[in-house]
């Protein structure tokens, strides 16, 4: 979701209506505190990457520009990729 949105009202209140702890949830969801925890670092390194960013939105690009800022995005999501899984370590259950 792009920084600065608004959520959709509805959505807002068919969340507020829920009769469980969502905290609980998530960390029930995901295995528990620390890969809740593993699963917010990459998130955050993810989304604060300016490289992942378009440079013009896309909508207004040719398909040649739109084929070009693919490709750079690919090459800069991949880098990032290694990056990350040296930061880490490799571990295929990171990415579950």
């Amino acid at each position: 979701m792009p920084s600065g949105s608004a959520v959709n009202k509805d959505l807002l209140d068919e969340r507020s209506k829920c009769t469980f702890d969502k905290d609980e949830f998530t960390l029930w969801w995901v295995g528990g505190k620390e890969k809740l925890d593993a699963k917010r670092d990459r998130e955050h390194f993810c989304m604060n990457q300016p490289e992942f960013r378009d440079s013009v939105p896309l909508h207004f690009a040719s398909h040649q520009e739109v084929y070009e800022e693919t490709i750079r995005k690919a090459t800069a999501i991949f880098s990032k990729t290694r990056e990350l899984l040296k930061k880490q370590g490799y571990d295929a259950n990171n990415f579950v």
